[in-house]
Order: C-alpha cells, then structure tokens, then sequence
C-alpha cells in the first residue's frame, strides 16, 4: 500500500555527515518501504563536505512531500544532533537510522509499527 503522507505516524530520523557512499542506499531503503500510515523522513546533516548534501537534497527534491532536510551550521557531533533532530519529532513512533546503514526489508516499519499498535503495554521493538 503507498505512503499515505496524510497520516503520518512514523517519524525516521537519519543523522548523517559525509556518508557519500552510503546515503543514497540508506535514503532508498526508507522511500522503498511499503505501509499502509505516512511517515516523515526527517535527515540532519552534520556539516557534511563530501557531497553527500548534494545527493540529499536530489533524493528530497524527487519526494518533498516525505522530507524535511536539518543541515547543522556548524559540526556538532552525533550526540548533540541526535537532540536536534529529535526535537523535530512528532509524531506518535519515532526510529533512527545513520546515514551510512541502510533496511534490507522493505517490511521492516510496517511489521514494527503493527507489532507496536497491536501490543499496547510494549513501548519499542
């Protein structure tokens, strides 16, 4: 079933800084994912230099209405952008994904996110 962007219950974020090589993999293996709820795509880049805001802003620009592109100023580290982007997040799940991994299961949100509204008293898988 399509991404109903209008429902959106899932926010991923991918924190990433010069992962050149890996983020359009890891950025195609979230748009790839097949559900029946909208998610957000939101990804922070750290200052990258490599060009990986080059293949970023491609990807988003190809489905804007998945993405909201964070681009720290100045290097802050994967700690300190982790707070950043999770102050972003809003809606009722949340997951991370670096930008140098990527989901070999195009199942993998849709299988969670059943898991967890179907389970009540679990607060993560």
């Amino acid at each position: 079933m399509p991404n109903n962007c209008n429902n959106i219950i899932l926010d991923i974020a991918v924190l990433t800084h010069n992962h050149k090589l890996f983020i359009e993999d890891a950025l195609n293996s979230i748009i790839r994912q097949k559900t029946n709820f909208g998610y957000r795509i939101l990804v922070l880049d750290d200052c990258s230099d490599d060009g990986s805001s080059e293949i970023i802003r491609n990807i988003a620009e190809k489905n804007p209405e998945k993405f909201n592109i964070l681009r720290n100023k100045i290097r802050l580290g994967p700690l300190k952008s982790a707070i950043i982007i999770s102050n972003e997040m809003n809606a009722k799940y949340f997951c991370f994904i670096d930008g140098d991994d990527y989901w070999c299961n195009e199942n993998k949100i849709q299988t969670q996110i059943d898991f967890l509204e179907n389970n009540p008293d679990y607060a993560g898988c």
